[in-house]
């Protein structure tokens, strides 16, 4: 099966116009969210999406996410090179990954001050992660990829843009 929208909103929508979903058993692996990030809304909108349409969603913890290095100090050279407005954009393909960098460059307002003071452009692969990198950041994130069946979609995103 592979919906019109590629996201978990389409598959459950084409399990739907399909007549699969009542009575199925949907194994479905998804992150085990720790070290202080937060589960993305995707996963639960998923396996309630999954339910409502009368499957029975079975969630798996597949795989962990979590901050990939132990504090800010591991990626100083990073967060110096932010501050100094090195960059010219942040892409994001998760909110955890918005969650994770917001903690490893010294908090929200030190990234978010950042991207002001440098006009950093921040970009999403999909409107969902976008949505969702927007709410952590409590910033628009302007670029978004039309097409996010593939990474192609956010490279042709960012290239329209800077």
């Amino acid at each position: 099966m592979s919906p019109a929208e590629p996201s978990t909103r389409g598959l459950v929508a084409e399990l739907e116009a399909a007549g699969q979903a009542p009575g199925a058993r949907i194994l479905c692996p998804v992150p085990f969210v720790t070290g202080g990030l937060v589960e993305p809304p995707v996963v639960p909108r998923f396996l309630e999406g999954l339910q409502a349409a009368g499957a029975e969603a079975v969630r798996v913890p597949a795989y962990i996410t979590t901050v990939g290095l132990p504090g800010p100090e591991a990626c100083a050279k990073e967060a110096q090179l932010l501050q100094q407005g090195f960059f010219d954009a942040i892409a994001f393909s998760s909110a955890a990954e918005a969650q994770g960098l917001c903690h490893l460059m010294g908090g929200k307002e030190a990234l978010t001050s950042a991207v002001r003071a440098h006009g950093i452009v921040l970009a999403a692969h999909g409107p969902y992660t976008a949505a969702g990198a927007a709410d952590v950041l409590g910033l628009p994130v302007p670029v978004v990829s039309k097409n996010f069946s593939t990474f192609d979609g956010l490279v042709t995103a960012l290239a329209a843009t800077l």
